[in-house]
């Protein structure tokens, strides 16, 4: 989810690679589906985020206090715990577009569950899947 954030944030050849990596974990139309819910992730918390989100460059090591909260708020939201995905979206955004948030949230990691599921079950180079 932190990866996601500073990709899409960089810009379009960053965010054409991000496309092409969930088309291959997830299929086209969900990995479609998982980047609409994350450029309205995107637009909502820019055009009502309590403040600007801070991020930090796509191969950074470290992970910022903005970059964590929306890292929880999506693994709350797939796990369906969404009073709590509800109450740190509410330390991103205004809290009228919370549930919005929330909502797109749980999309986006569920995509990204589906993503690291994949990867499990892929067979390495040359390897076969029994």
């Amino acid at each position: 989810a932190v990866l996601c954030l500073r990709v899409w944030g960089d810009g379009s050849a960053a965010q054409t690679r991000l496309r092409r990596e969930f088309d291959r974990s997830v299929g086209a139309a969900s990995g479609t589906a998982a980047l609409q819910a994350l450029d309205e992730l995107w637009v909502l918390c820019l055009a009502h985020g309590r403040r600007p989100l801070a991020c930090h460059a796509a191969g950074c090591p470290l992970v910022g206090v903005d970059e964590g909260c929306f890292a929880h708020m999506i693994a709350a939201a797939a796990r369906g715990d969404r009073d709590e995905a509800l109450l740190i979206a509410c330390n991103i955004v205004r809290a009228d577009v919370a549930p919005v948030v929330v909502a797109l949230a749980e999309q986006l990691g569920l995509a990204l569950h589906r993503m690291a599921l994949a990867e499990r079950v892929r067979p390495g180079p040359g390897g076969r899947l029994h």
